[in-house]
């Protein structure tokens, strides 16, 4: 009865793990169908390209204000790659804007790198600690000595995403 009883489980526990697999490529595909057809996806709240401004122009807007809500219509430039959970848009060729998600409540795909991209929430500067910017390094794959030589803060343009419109 005991030799029953285990191998139910064990079968049980390979149909579940199976299905996760299965429903986990799904989504991948899903995502690769919609990219090939050009269908936009949305991440976080819905929203639309209709009055996206050029990323470039937000250096311009925080030099008078100490953050700015906006929608921008980007590129992406680099991505999480343990999760998604931040990304890196030029906002020209000398400057960076960190990107991250309102709440932590989602999250990009970790290809998403070069993708035409509009994002609505808020931009502003702030100062970075050494220690979250080692943070980041290490999801950024950088070498441990890259990391190491990590030391000061850094100030940065950040953003703080409502919602991810990606084509």
């Amino acid at each position: 009865m005991k030799k029953l009883s285990l191998m139910f489980l064990v079968v049980l526990l390979a149909f579940g793990c199976n299905e996760a697999a299965n429903k986990a490529a799904d989504e991948k595909n899903a995502q690769m169908e919609k990219e090939a057809q050009g269908i936009p996806e949305i991440f976080g709240k819905e929203i639309t390209a209709e009055g996206a401004i050029e990323a470039s122009e937000i250096l311009n807007k925080l030099e008078t204000e100490d953050s700015v809500f906006v929608k921008i219509n980007t590129v992406v430039g680099a991505v999480c790659q343990q999760k998604g959970c931040w990304m890196f848009v030029p906002l020209n060729a000398e400057t960076d804007m960190r990107v991250k998600f309102k709440d932590y409540d989602f999250f990009v795909p970790l290809n998403s790198e070069g993708r035409k991209t509009v994002i609505e929430g808020w931009a502003f500067k702030e100062e970075t600690s050494a220690a979250t910017l080692k943070h980041y390094a290490a999801d950024e794959g950088k070498t441990e000595e890259e990391i190491e030589a990590i030391v000061e803060p850094k100030v940065e343009y950040t953003f703080i995403a409502d919602g991810v419109l990606m084509n």
